[in-house]
């Protein structure tokens, strides 16, 4: 049965199972090998030589016929024939063993560059949430830069001042906290200050009135230090010619062959818009899909 269904896997152009590539090949060798050993000892009646056997039923030449001497030199045979036969089956086992091992190696190695290429992608999007949630968290502030630090200052009145200055009113119950941040000891170069506003109104007006501030200060809205990195970047690139910052995304105009084109930015991975790859972006390692690509690391620091 085994032979037949080999046989109609042949035809059929089906391929076959190792296992019957495996009896394939050892069929072959126990073949050779006994013909071999067939051919040795009709070479050796040939020659005259008589062979000196014994059956197990006791003396076959008694009968004197043809079927006994062919008995005689079978079991005569049967040592070579057994030793012939363990060399070919041991030839074949390591070979199918040690294809067998290469398979299984190749095949795990598959599975673990799967699992770890699917590890990291799961990694890379929960850091991008957790990202988003951040800059979510941060919609009601914006930061003031360029205000000189005074001893014994007090932030929430210098915040209401600027607003003034820009014709905007500011009353404490409008300023959730405010402070300054950063380790700065410039003098040129203040801390800048940073603002929780009580009512979304009250950051849209100061954002509508900023360019009423005198030279060298500013106000902007609170970026993530990853989105603040990524708009440094694009900000840099010739391609860019004008950003400007939505709830947190950012927003560029592109010169593509001449046309102008509106690109949006939200995660580190959007900055392959730009045609940019984790080489080119100091800071940016953003992993690769793919198995054993993704082994990159992730530094959004």
């Amino acid at each position: 049965m085994s032979n037949e269904n080999t046989a109609a896997g042949l035809e059929d152009g089906s391929e076959t199972t190792e296992p019957t590539d495996f009896h394939s090949r050892l069929s072959e060798d126990i073949s050779r090998a006994m013909e071999e050993c067939f051919r040795s000892g009709e070479r050796d009646d040939r020659s005259g030589q008589r062979v000196k056997t014994r059956s197990r039923a006791g003396d076959s030449n008694a009968d004197g016929g043809v079927e006994g001497l062919v008995g005689d030199v079978i079991w005569s045979l049967q040592p070579v024939i057994v030793s012939a036969v363990t060399a070919a089956v041991t030839r074949a086992m390591e070979s199918f063993v040690k294809t067998m091992k290469e398979e299984i190696r190749m095949q795990s190695q598959q599975v673990n560059d799967t699992i770890l290429c699917d590890l990291q992608k799961q990694i890379k999007q929960q850091s991008y949430q957790l990202e988003q949630m951040e800059q979510y968290s941060r919609r009601e502030n914006v930061r003031i830069k360029g205000i000189r630090c005074t001893e014994g200052e007090d932030v929430t009145a210098t915040v209401i001042k600027v607003a003034e200055d820009i014709g905007v009113t500011l009353i404490q119950g409008d300023i959730s906290v405010c402070h300054r941040i950063g380790t700065s000891s410039d003098a040129n170069r203040p801390k800048p200050i940073i603002v929780r506003l009580a009512r979304r109104e009250k950051k849209i007006e100061l954002m509508k009135n900023k360019k009423k501030l005198k030279r060298g200060i500013y106000i902007d809205k609170d970026l993530t230090k990853v989105r603040s990195k990524m708009l440094y970047e694009i900000r840099r690139d010739p391609q860019t010619t004008q950003t400007w910052k939505i709830d947190g995304r950012i927003f560029a105009m592109v010169n593509e062959g001449g046309e102008e084109t509106k690109k949006i930015f939200d995660t580190p991975d959007d900055l392959y818009k730009l045609g940019w790859n984790e080489t080119k972006l100091p800071g940016f390692k953003i992993a690769k899909h793919g198995p054993r690509a993704g082994r990159t690391s992730q530094n959004f620091g």
